[in-house]
């Protein structure tokens, strides 16, 4: 897989004429694809295309350095992003129980990455400053990014089933927990990165550095804040999960209405919505500083593998705008 991306890496290159902007829709869905088979492999497409585009000379502008960013995160982001919301494997996964956990694992990861794949896809034009006659494609990304999806849930489970010793001794690697110190470098990296980024839709202001400060200020708080006092009654009764989710996309759904009402200049709500939109996440994270744990959390039942469902499908809706569109 890694020389299959190596070999989408030059093929792009060479589809630009080794300039910073989108490769042909061919090329960038054998990259999305490879990407989301294996992460490594869609990494190294991006990291030979950037290495390509640097050596013909097709860093000119700003934009070719976020272009390339974008096409970068493009490339290996979805996998990651689709683990985050439910795990590709499960240990614990016996019964019927089990198999009700790993089809939800299944149709989370599935809706997640696709959705997440079609947003990145979606920016890239404003990115690198290039808009191809293919850049409304989305929906047929996200068919694609699906269907390698379901395949690698298959394979991978299926090597679970098949070859469990070497999957265990693949998969099996703990990594000591990060430094303060190397926590902070990669705040204060990945902050620059998104004030980079940002700067593009929402320009130089206020709004640009405000919402930096709310995106850096969690990260490096979470290197203290087990010094924080902790409430278990908080924690209880914190939504996470699915819960969490669907919740904040309907406060946001909610909020972003509100602010539409009340704003009507459209550079204004570019600017105001970049700050506040933000402001429910940024506030169950501060909640999250205090209630970090419980002695007695929410035991799983079917009661709440039910209300899990009906939450997914909501959220589903909420998403394709059927809901509060």
């Amino acid at each position: 897989m890694p020389v299959l991306g190596i070999i989408g890496g030059i093929g792009s290159a060479i589809n630009t004429d080794f300039n910073a902007v989108m490769p042909s829709l061919a090329w960038l869905i054998l990259i999305v694809v490879i990407g989301t088979f294996d992460a490594l492999a869609g990494f190294m497409a991006a990291s030979t295309f950037g290495l390509l585009i640097v050596l013909g000379g097709g860093i000119n502008s700003a934009d070719s350095i976020r272009g390339l960013l974008g096409i970068w995160v493009f490339s290996f982001a979805v996998p990651m992003l689709a683990s985050a919301s439910r795990p590709f494997r499960r240990k614990d996964a016996v019964g019927i129980a089990g198999m009700w956990d790993r089809t939800a694992d299944f149709v989370m990861i599935v809706l997640f990455g696709a959705w997440a794949a079609g947003s990145m896809f979606g920016s890239l034009p404003g990115l690198t400053g290039f808009r191809p006659s293919y850049a409304d494609d989305v929906s047929h990304i996200q068919i694609i990014v699906l269907v390698v999806l379901i395949l690698r849930y298959l394979l991978e489970n299926s090597a679970v089933v098949l070859t469990p010793g070497r999957m265990l001794e693949l998969s099996d690697t703990k990594f000591p927990d990060p430094s303060n110190a190397q926590v902070v470098i990669s705040s204060l990296f990945r902050t620059a990165s998104f004030t980079f980024v940002a700067v593009v839709f929402i320009g130089n202001n206020w709004a640009l550095w405000t919402g930096a400060a709310l995106y850096l200020l969690p990260k490096l708080v979470a290197t203290v804040d087990d010094s924080f006092p902790n409430s278990e009654a908080l924690h209880r009764y914190l939504p996470r999960g699915i819960l969490k989710v669907t919740f904040m996309m309907l406060v946001a759904r909610w909020w972003g209405q509100l602010l539409t009402s009340n704003i009507d200049d459209a550079e204004k709500m570019l600017t105001f919505g970049f700050v506040f939109l933000g402001m429910p996440g940024f506030i169950t994270t501060v909640l999250g500083w205090f209630g970090r744990s419980s002695s007695q959390p929410w035991k799983q039942n079917w009661f709440t593998r039910i209300c899990g469902l009906i939450l997914l499908v909501i959220g589903f809706l909420i998403v394709r705008g059927v809901l509060l569109g």
